[in-house]
């Protein structure tokens, strides 16, 4: 995205309207591409602008809801970090620049993923279990699919649609885990060596877990088990 497009954004994103004069000083230079330009008309259809004696504001059509941070998004981390740095912009879009790079680094803490490997069995199991401790077995490679049916079976359809991971797509395997705290057992190399993703633990889930160390004899796992915190 065009720096000084990502700049429009951000004043926009700040304050909800921007001077008009300050956008066609932007929009019309010769620096900004056209591609840059067939944003500006396609986000410009999708929101209601209404002129002022000096200025836009914008909405998105049919609500008052700011438009911004959809397109904010879209502006890339080195740009952001660029901006925030620049001290011949106003220090307002600055400001909005940080607040963008502090939300983008806290959904990236927020979904962290922890991993525990367990040794390698005879009895490697492969599935979803859910924090009331219910295991849903599932074949090698098919996580991914599954989790769409346990999404359906549950009504999450709307839940899931309006999840977002940072930089990346939608996956169900990140809505169960991140969302809905589901844990994945995985056995990605299939070698017997089970691998548990998970965000937190409910004391049904490590009560299952502690069960299928217990059978396989993983004593090192399960004292790691009982380290983590019952949610």
């Amino acid at each position: 995205m065009n720096y000084k497009l990502a700049q429009f954004f951000l004043a926009c994103h700040n304050s909800n309207f921007i001077c008009w004069i300050h956008w066609n000083a932007i929009y019309q230079k010769n620096d900004v591409t056209e591609e840059d330009k067939k944003v500006w008309l396609h986000w410009s259809n999708t929101v209601e602008v209404k002129k002022g004696m000096e200025s836009f504001v914008f909405f998105k059509k049919d609500s008052n809801e700011n438009p911004m941070p959809e397109w904010i998004s879209r502006i890339p981390m080195e740009t952001l970090i660029k901006i925030r740095k620049d001290e011949n912009i106003n220090s307002d879009i600055r400001r909005s620049a940080q607040n963008e790079i502090d939300s983008r680094e806290k959904v990236k803490r927020d979904f962290e993923t922890y991993m525990i490997r367990c040794k390698k069995s005879a009895y490697a199991i492969s599935g979803w279990l859910s924090p009331q401790g219910k295991f849903y077995e599932v074949e090698w490679g098919e996580h991914e699919s599954y989790a769409w049916e346990i999404v359906r079976e549950n009504k999450w359809e709307k839940d899931k649609k309006e999840f977002k991971l940072d930089g990346g797509g939608i996956y169900g395997k990140n809505f169960l885990i991140q969302k809905k705290r589901f844990i994945l057992f995985d056995n990605p190399e299939r070698d017997g060596e089970v691998t548990i993703s998970y965000k937190t633990m409910t004391k049904a889930q490590k009560n299952f877990i502690a069960d299928y160390l217990i059978k396989i004899k993983d004593e090192k796992t399960l004292k790691e088990i009982y380290e983590i915190s019952d949610k």
